[in-house]
């Protein structure tokens, strides 16, 4: 697969699987991934087209008005592309312990790497910063890294 078409696919995952609606998004992975895809993020592991639509659409649910916007990349090298993106969207609620206000726009930082196979993903390796996004949905005992601060005076 040329740079190109890489590139070219990783802005299509990006705006339709990220930043798309639920028929999109369902429509997208049925066409992007490999039967045997694998995802990790640090807290699980997604195995195939079908459970990675099932948890994506339900975490977008709870947002409306999202959009993906690149920040980084995509950068391709051999069979992997890497990129660093935006996600914006209004919590819409539903999310337990959680004080944000309905509406409040909240902006989280993404990074993917992605191996691909046959022209379609295989493989997605996810992080984002959670520690941000917990902090603007102002989620129940979140507050900030005051833990670490403390834990490291008591220490000193």
């Amino acid at each position: 697969m040329s740079r190109e078409v890489a590139q070219e696919l990783y802005l299509r995952w990006l705006q339709d699987v990220w930043g798309g609606d639920a028929p999109t998004i369902r429509k997208s992975i049925e066409e992007l991934v490999t039967p045997d895809f694998v995802g990790h993020w640090p807290e699980r592991e997604v195995n195939g087209a079908g459970e990675l639509t099932e948890w994506w659409t339900k975490g977008v649910s709870f947002f409306d008005d999202l959009t993906a916007t690149l920040v980084l990349g995509p950068i391709v090298d051999g069979d992997l592309i890497a990129a660093r993106w935006l996600m914006s969207g209004r919590y819409a609620g539903g999310l337990p312990d959680v004080g944000a206000p309905l509406g409040k726009l909240i902006r989280v930082y993404h990074t993917d790497i992605l191996r691909l196979r046959d022209g379609k993903v295989a493989e997605l390796w996810a992080n984002s910063d959670q520690v941000e996004g917990l902090k603007q949905l102002e989620a129940a005992g979140y507050n900030g890294c005051q833990w670490f601060l403390q834990e490291n005076a008591a220490g000193s």
